[in-house]
């Protein structure tokens, strides 16, 4: 998330707040004295309002109002003594989210009797750090290229981690007595650092969004899984099967699973960790909406 002209644009014209200073916005509405900070670091915006006192049943009445008409996914409220502050995320309109929340505290707060803090616009200002460079300006375009070798430096380990633990688990045993060793190893889970690594090392490199992020490194992540998965097989055979090869075991690996009856523990292996990696991509895209409701 960059803070661009446009955006502060979009942000001045849709609060009718003003910009006072880089990523801080403040301005009166229905006499309050409402604060925004747009915090690009944590993919939000931290809203602040200070009144003069705030017991707890309004503070109960106030969160069910917001509740009544907004999702909790696109916000969060928290309390600092007598001030409000609101979190909202920088998902789907949530510009126009900020000037929908505005409306309904300040109404809110007036139809409760709840007064202004004369002292909030100075106290807010006096807050606001100094020597912070004014809006930024637009930032070089996302690297696909540098997000794919992310993604692949990032998996790797999931995927070293994949071949020591198939290599400790089954080597010597798999053609000796297949029918007593064999087993539907739990390595698979090894696909969850796989694909945190792939997801992280794609974003982190790459500068995407979290939703590119996601969908690009994804087809990596199936690439990797399935590369360790029949690889780590391919290594087993060479191991055990006199005068064998590497790469000849690694193009014959479905033959000699049929052979060794170990298809299916080698398939059920491999939807078991596409099962864990498409669950692990949907909690990294969901869960990260918890890190909005900490204080800051």
């Amino acid at each position: 998330m960059n803070l661009t002209s446009s955006l502060v644009d979009e942000i001045i014209g849709t609060t009718g707040l003003r910009n006072i200073e880089s990523s801080h916005f403040a301005g009166r509405h229905n006499d309050f004295f409402v604060y925004v900070e747009v915090q690009t670091h944590l993919s939000r915006a931290m809203m602040r309002l200070r009144v003069a006192g705030l017991d707890g049943n309004t503070r109960a009445a106030l969160e069910q109002k917001i509740a009544s008409g907004f999702s909790r996914q696109n916000y969060s409220i928290l309390y600092e003594e007598n001030e409000v502050l609101v979190i909202i995320p920088a998902n789907t309109d949530w510009v126009k989210r900020i000037r929908e929340l505005m409306d309904v505290i300040t109404v809110f707060l007036s139809e409760n009797g709840i007064h202004a803090d004369s002292q909030a616009e100075k106290i807010t200002i006096e807050q606001i750090p100094e020597s912070i460079p004014h809006v930024e300006m637009e930032t070089a375009k996302p690297s696909i290229g540098m997000g794919v070798l992310g993604s692949f430096l990032g998996s790797v380990p999931g995927v070293i981690g994949w071949f020591i633990t198939s290599i400790a688990s089954l080597d010597g045993f798999m053609v000796q007595t297949p029918e007593v060793h064999s087993y539907l190893s739990a390595r698979f889970l090894l696909a969850i650092i796989i694909t945190c690594g792939s997801y992280w090392g794609f974003l982190l490199l790459s500068g995407s969004s979290r939703k590119i992020s996601a969908l690009i490194s994804s087809p990596i992540t199936i690439l990797m899984i399935y590369f360790v998965n029949r690889f780590s097989y391919a290594f087993l055979f060479f191991t055990a099967v006199s005068n064998l090869s590497v790469e000849k075991a690694f193009m014959r690996t479905y033959e000699y699973l049929k052979s060794y009856d170990l298809t299916k523990y080698y398939l059920g292996t491999l939807f078991l960790g596409y099962l864990l990696s498409a669950l692990t991509y949907l909690f990294l895209y969901k869960a990260r909406e918890n890190f909005w409701k900490r204080k800051t």
